[in-house]
């Protein structure tokens, strides 16, 4: 924690996740569910519901597993 703070790339609350963060990893793609639950815009809609779900998803769950990778083993992943 001292070196990135010396770096300056420490996180806040020394790096701890509250509701917030959880909030803002899930709502783009909650949001794309529901729209997809209620169809709203139609079938034409629908597919662009679904895919804004999967890449929402998608792309929290890669840089999730790289974080611990990159935690796993150190240095450049």
């Amino acid at each position: 924690m001292a070196q990135k703070v010396a770096q300056g790339v420490a996180e806040k609350k020394r790096g701890r996740r509250g509701p917030g963060s959880v909030i803002g990893s899930s709502a783009a793609g909650c949001i794309c569910a529901f729209l997809t639950i209620f169809g709203v815009g139609g079938e034409a809609f629908s597919r662009l519901w679904r895919l804004g779900f999967v890449a929402s998803f998608c792309t929290k769950l890669s840089d999730t597993v790289s974080s611990e990778i990159g935690k796993a083993y150190g240095k450049t992943t």
